[in-house]
């Protein structure tokens, strides 16, 4: 989805779903480009934000639990802008989701371009 404006010029995200099932293990997972914003430009709001790296060595951070939900966001720097994996959810635990986070990184991490 192409976030526009919204997000800053050139955003776009994409997003998938599993619905709980018996009211257990429901979670949202996606992935953010934002070409135009960096790392200095995350709002943590409320959340644990702790600098790290990523799998090749890039810069990162890992923000858990922000607007107050059970979540977990592992925004790597790519040039001057980043790409966020996030997952959250409604009846898992933070670890579940930074685990999420760090499997989608495995993936699209070595993919994207040189900074």
């Amino acid at each position: 989805m192409d976030q526009g404006e919204l997000a800053g010029a050139g955003t776009s995200d994409c997003r998938w779903t599993k619905t709980p099932t018996n009211g257990a293990g429901g979670a949202t997972f996606g992935v953010t480009v934002r070409p135009e914003q960096g790392l200095r430009d995350i709002d943590p709001n409320g959340g644990v934000l702790t600098p790290t790296t990523a799998g090749a060595g890039r810069q990162a951070v890992l923000l858990k639990n922000s607007r107050g939900g059970i979540s977990c966001m592992g925004p790597v720097a790519v040039g001057s802008g980043r790409v966020d994996i996030e997952a959250r959810t409604l009846s898992g635990t933070t670890e579940e989701m930074c685990a999420i986070v760090n499997k989608i990184d495995d993936f699209v991490e070595p993919r994207l371009p040189a900074s």
